[in-house]
């Protein structure tokens, strides 16, 4: 049986590749006041491993100060529908998320958080993620969901995002 290429791995996820801007970015959290902002947000081919490299990066939406960036990998099992995604956030957490990957749709939930000894409390113990594309609209939307020391998980981000029309040539798997 001939091996699998990067491309025919990511073809499940090929429909997140390329950058996305948020249309309307909201947080929320039981601890903390309400929020808007803003999101540039990257799923990158990475031409010699089958993964797709991620970044993304916030802003104050009144002010446009910067907020909070995110760096990681997504990774997907070869032939099956299993995805992990590995992330690193700026205000020294890092992540390890497992789920699946369906039709325009990717739902992960962590299996590993570790944060910095001297990050502000209380820490972050959990994330969820889920990313789905309306075909329809081509908007992706994105919930994400936190869980810390002394709160649940809890949704805290829910973003609308629309595809930057000048990366569309970047969108596939090359």
């Amino acid at each position: 049986m001939a091996e699998l290429t990067a491309k025919q791995i990511l073809e499940p996820l090929e429909w997140l590749i390329g950058k996305w801007k948020s249309i309307t970015a909201k947080g929320h959290y039981p601890t903390i006041p309400s929020f808007n902002y803003r999101e540039e947000m990257e799923f990158q081919f990475n031409s010699f491993q089958p993964i797709l490299n991620y970044s993304a990066k916030t802003w104050n939406a009144l002010d446009g100060k910067p907020m909070h960036y995110e760096r990681g990998f997504l990774r997907i099992n070869p032939a099956t529908c299993n995805a992990a995604f590995m992330v690193s956030h700026n205000r020294g957490l890092v992540s390890l998320e497992v789920g699946t990957v369906g039709s325009n749709r990717l739902q992960l939930s962590s299996v590993c958080v570790a944060s910095m000894p001297f990050v502000k409390q209380p820490n972050a113990v959990g994330i969820s993620r889920s990313y789905v594309l309306c075909p329809e609209t081509e908007k992706l939307k994105v919930v994400v969901c936190l869980a810390t020391t002394n709160t649940p998980l809890t949704e805290h981000l829910n973003v609308e995002y629309q595809r930057d029309p000048t990366e569309l040539s970047d969108k596939k798997c090359v």
